[in-house]
């Protein structure tokens, strides 16, 4: 879930450096320990990739103000629409988290 204050470049540095230490397992909050280490990266990166086309997609559209979270939304809903229902309030949060930060780089 992207926090409110989304970065997606600092998202990655933020990968890069924790498999900088070689851990053999992470442990995290929500979802328990995970041991496939690289392929974890390689899926966190996927994902994050697509948070970033959306973050920029935001900054173009940044005009579309109280829309623009439902329009993110919107765009996260389809690209991950073959996990149905599953991950409902998870991209609602991302969309809201991305939009905030689109719009506090607008103003900045």
């Amino acid at each position: 879930t992207s926090p409110i204050d989304y970065n997606p470049i600092e998202a990655k540095k933020s990968v890069d450096k924790i498999l900088a230490f070689q851990p053999q397992c992470l442990f995290l909050t929500h979802f328990g320990v995970i041991s496939q280490i690289e392929e974890a990266k390689i899926d966190l990166l996927k994902n994050l990739g697509i948070h970033e086309e959306q973050y920029r997609w935001a900054q173009k559209n940044i005009d579309l103000g109280d829309d623009l979270s439902t329009r993110i939304e919107q765009n996260l809903k389809q690209r991950y629409a073959s996990y149905g229902d599953f991950l409902h309030l998870d991209l609602e949060l991302n969309a809201q988290g991305i939009a905030f930060a689109a719009k506090r780089k607008e103003s900045a």
